[in-house]
């Protein structure tokens, strides 16, 4: 009736009845991910060579072309009903959603050598603190810049907030993400399915 042409439902993995009634409505798995929580107190950061700042709309485009296309374990590349593309794209306006404050609190980004390289999007629900996206050029991975991005925004923007935890969603297929996120001590708390409903032409 809404002329929805495309869907998708996060489930919790161990809720079996809730996955098989979606199946039977025509849903399919696309994509699984795992929840990881890291209590929050003082975090020491080291100094690595990179500044972090408050992004700018002006880092929009940078982001975009260097990041967008990089986030191959996501849920937008796994379906195979959705081209590349289409997935660089759906990225691209989620980074500039961020930015401007739509889908996120607060944007930090990491410079070297002036240049922007990456950048971290941050909220708060409660007392919980969330990352819902992170990104790292690829000429710069490797180099420990999501992890000091997260550590800033944990000591500068978190515990402001008074956040008790912060949380953070990464694909099951992701293991680089995984370790680099149990490296700072956030610990796998749960897990989920991302099913895919479209409408049969």
């Amino acid at each position: 009736k809404e002329k929805i042409k495309y869907a998708t439902f996060r489930v919790d993995a161990k809720d079996l009845s809730v996955i098989n009634i979606l199946e039977e409505e025509g849903f399919r798995v696309v994509d699984g991910y795992l929840i990881l929580v890291k209590e929050l107190g003082k975090e020491r950061q080291r100094d690595i060579g990179i500044k972090i700042r408050g992004a700018r709309f002006a880092d929009i485009k940078k982001l975009q072309e260097d990041i967008g296309p990089t986030f191959i374990y996501s849920r937008f590349f796994n379906d195979p009903l959705i081209s590349k593309n289409s997935a660089v794209k759906m990225h691209k306006i989620w980074i500039e959603n961020c930015i401007r404050g739509k889908a996120a609190e607060k944007v930090y980004v990491a410079e070297m050598n002036k240049q922007v390289i990456g950048f971290i999007a941050v909220e708060i629900n409660g007392n919980e603190g969330h990352i819902p996206l992170i990104g790292i050029s690829p000429k710069y991975r490797g180099r420990k810049i999501s992890q000091e991005l997260t550590l800033y925004a944990i000591n500068n923007w978190f515990t402001k907030k008074r956040a008790k935890s912060v949380k953070i969603e990464t694909q099951i297929t992701n293991i680089p993400a995984i370790r680099a996120y149990e490296n700072l001590g956030f610990r796998i708390t749960d897990s989920a399915l991302t099913l895919r409903w479209t409408q049969k032409t």
